[in-house]
């Protein structure tokens, strides 16, 4: 059993889609939160998180990904999507675990 930080998963249960989705989240955080931190977490008008977050909803998909392609989703709707969201917020919570306040 391998660990995402300090959580046991089944590693085998992580598929190579759920990495490629957690890399463009490091990404994304290594790019827009991490240097960022400290002007997010004065942040009290959403000034500057929110247009970070939308490159996270809109831009990457994350607010798309279960819902069904029929409806303009990504398609991510079976059990096995717990993986990847699990693997997004972990991601999200190395850069800042404050902003998964935010979400």
């Amino acid at each position: 059993m391998a660990t995402i930080g300090n959580f046991p998963y089944p590693k085998e249960w992580v598929t190579e889609d759920d990495e490629t989705i957690a890399d463009s989240i490091r990404d994304w955080t290594d790019k827009e939160v991490i240097p960022n931190r400290q002007e997010f977490d004065e942040d009290y008008g959403n000034e500057l998180i929110g247009p970070a977050m939308e490159k996270l909803f809109v831009e990457i998909g994350l607010q798309k990904m279960v819902w069904p392609e029929k409806y303009g989703g990504g398609g991510f709707n079976t059990p096995e999507v717990a993986t990847t969201i699990v693997r997004v917020l972990e991601e999200i919570g190395r850069a800042d675990p404050g902003i998964e306040k935010k979400i």
